[in-house]
């Protein structure tokens, strides 16, 4: 782990119970849905526990699992409009964390089935190339994701529904 991602880690699991998600993501409170989505997968990236499976120090450890359960959780939160909007509510009222017990109640998008990071990037890709009517990059950017993490519902659900539009 390089010093800066460290520096990053210790900031974050020191004041983990003192920031809102948006401080967790390091983003603006304005910031759009794609900007809340690249923060995530850039601070997932160099926070994720897996990545960093060589680290032996147990209390290193246990930091990187806190500070990523808790960027994922920010995500959950703020990359969905409605829980969003109620986020924003009880932060103007002094509450950092959505009420952690309604957590379990927000629905996952199908992206959160996919455990391999770089899958997950490579079906969201899919998901914009498909918006912009870019079905070949869709294709392609949904074969690699299904080399990535074969037999995932969500990936294969897409694939096929791109294949039978693709000509």
């Amino acid at each position: 782990m390089d010093l800066e991602t460290r520096k990053l880690l210790d900031s974050l699991f020191d004041n983990i119970d003192r920031v809102d998600y948006y401080t967790v993501l390091g983003v603006d409170r304005s910031a759009d849905n794609d900007s809340i989505r690249r923060a995530f997968y850039e601070r997932a990236e160099i926070m994720h526990p897996d990545r960093h499976y060589n680290i032996v120090d147990s209390d290193l450890r246990e930091k990187l699992y806190v500070v990523y359960k808790r960027v994922s959780e920010a995500y959950r939160v703020l990359g969905i409009g409605e829980t969003r909007r109620e986020y924003d509510n009880q932060l103007s009222r002094g509450k950092l964390r959505y009420a952690p017990d309604t957590l379990k109640d927000i629905p996952k998008d199908p992206e959160f089935t996919i455990k391999n990071l770089r899958a997950r990037k490579l079906y969201l890709d899919a998901k914009t190339a498909l918006r912009d009517h870019n079905v070949q990059g869709a294709h392609l950017a949904l074969k690699m994701a299904d080399s990535l993490e074969p037999n995932n519902a969500a990936i294969g659900a897409l694939l096929a529904e791109v294949q039978g539009t693709k000509r």
